[in-house]
């Protein structure tokens, strides 16, 4: 059955609810929607309108209920979104994470609730879902650097090196306080693919914003697959001093992290240095 159209009295209410919206009148505004939909009840934007103008003032609860009401006559993908990141903000994700779902499969492509959705995800380590999800929101937003950030994470849990390295050529379009810790994350993908020039490069910047460590500079120019470092000299004692912070005050900064991380690599020990990278990448996106 066809809707009937808008009768010019419930128009004449919505447009005065969005001036008034645009005022700041927010109070009013939702009055003027409701005249509207007391006209013509099928106003579902005038509906949706009411929860997102209570969801500025603050009250949840009433924002729920506007698009719970709106919902009741659209299964809208936005409205969806939106009833979706009510949910989120109070901290209940299991809900908000159904909306988000059920968003996606009214518009598979929206990006927003693919973003929310994938972060979800991420959070629960269910990598794989999140991957689909935050592969979406590339597609608008390419840059988009959390986004960038969590599917780089997930490629590198998964060994994919060079889709990590994708992500970080769009990681360092935005301009980040530390620019070393994209180095280093560069390092350990080039190290991994065997480029050990283009890792020797990315992981020399980060020695050069260490002054105290710029004297293995030359030992990282010559790393090759069949050389590695032999002459460790007073590194044991270097890594025995962080090793020490680390159990007694813990390890706080990506700095010093990078410090303790790049004396693995030195030693051969990549496998510590790779865990205390991840570490600090779980820390940065939580």
């Amino acid at each position: 059955m066809k809707s009937l159209p808008v009768p010019k009295d419930a128009v004449n209410a919505y447009n005065n609810g969005c001036e008034l919206a645009a005022r700041g009148d927010l109070s009013s505004a939702i009055e003027e929607y409701r005249r509207a939909i007391r006209i013509y009840p099928e106003f579902i934007k005038a509906r949706g309108n009411i929860g997102e103008l209570y969801s500025q003032l603050g009250d949840s609860s009433k924002a729920i209920a506007a698009y719970q009401d709106a919902l009741n006559f659209s299964r809208d993908y936005d409205l969806l979104f939106k009833m979706g990141f009510e949910h989120y903000k109070a901290g209940r994700t299991g809900d908000a994470f159904r909306y988000f779902a059920e968003s996606i499969r009214e518009y598979p492509d929206f990006r927003d609730a693919n973003y929310y959705a994938g972060l979800i995800l991420y959070k629960d380590k269910k990598y794989s879902e999140a991957e689909i999800c935050l592969s979406r929101v590339l597609k608008s937003e390419p840059s988009n650097f959390k986004t960038n950030f969590m599917l780089s994470y997930i490629y590198y849990e998964n060994k994919q090196y060079y889709k990590v390295i994708e992500c970080l050529d769009r990681m360092k379009e935005n301009s980040i306080d530390d620019d070393t810790f994209l180095c280093k994350y560069y390092g350990f993908c080039y190290y991994y693919t065997g480029n050990y020039k283009m890792a020797a490069d990315y992981l020399t910047i980060v020695l050069e914003a260490q002054p105290e460590y710029e004297r293995f500079k030359d030992y990282l120019n010559s790393l090759t697959y069949e050389n590695r470092i032999q002459e460790i000299g007073d590194l044991d004692d270097a890594i025995k001093d962080l090793e020490e912070k680390l159990m007694e005050e813990s390890i706080k900064s990506i700095g010093e992290a990078s410090e303790l991380s790049m004396l693995y690599i030195f030693k051969g020990e990549s496998k510590k240095a790779e865990d205390m990278l991840l570490e600090y990448k779980e820390k940065a996106a939580s």
